[in-house]
């Protein structure tokens, strides 16, 4: 209840990216935009779009990867804004 009084509830919604500035959560957030808008691939986690000529996996990008494979599943349910660091 504190968290929500000091913070209010704004940045606690799922589909708010208003609040991420920082240098590690801009770099998180692009990660999982580049994974969450690019086909499947195998190994699940591959994300050749993101990195410059080799790509990469969502393994080293910093973000839970077991989360980004699950929102990717439920993909077409969640909103194109979707962000789960407030979670």
């Amino acid at each position: 209840m504190l968290i929500i009084i000091l913070f209010g509830t704004e940045n606690f919604k799922f589909t708010n990216t208003g609040w991420i500035t920082y240098k590690d959560t801009i770099i998180d957030q692009l990660a999982w935009k580049f994974f969450y808008n690019d086909n499947w691939h195998f190994p699940l986690g591959k994300n050749p779009n993101y990195g410059i000529e080799v790509g990469n996996s969502i393994t080293f990008t910093g973000p839970v990867s077991l989360l980004l494979i699950i929102f990717k599943v439920f993909k077409d349910f969640l909103p194109n804004n979707f962000q789960f660091f407030s979670f």
